[in-house]
């Protein structure tokens, strides 16, 4: 009994069973469409493709450690990238990414 609870307080403190679901959503404001977008999580790529005027793309990522997100995306022929909101362990890394006629604008939760 005794190492069973030991056991589940290891795994609270430590964080060895917790995982996180971290959500973005991009908006389109703009007149153009917006190519080839793509959300990074670390290494890892995840497409979110075209996206028209007006139209908003939503993601999700379950992750199980600590992670660094960057959209790319091409815009009237041009790249952009953008970092996004960071994940820490224990803390999901939700945001809204407004695409605008003047960039990227993100709001983390």
């Amino acid at each position: 009994m005794k190492s069973t609870i030991a056991f589940a307080l290891a795994l609270i403190f430590l964080g060895g069973c917790t995982s996180q679901t971290s959500t973005f959503v991009v908006d389109n404001e703009t007149d153009e469409t917006l190519e080839n977008a793509v959300i990074f999580q670390d290494d890892d790529a995840t497409e979110l493709g075209s996206i028209e005027p007006g139209q908003s793309k939503r993601l999700q990522f379950r992750t199980f450690s600590e992670n660094t997100y960057t959209l790319k995306y091409i815009r009237g022929g041009e790249e952009f990238s953008a970092n996004l909101c960071y994940q820490g362990v224990n803390y999901p890394a939700d945001g809204v990414v407004t695409i605008s006629e003047t960039g990227p604008s993100i709001v983390c939760k």
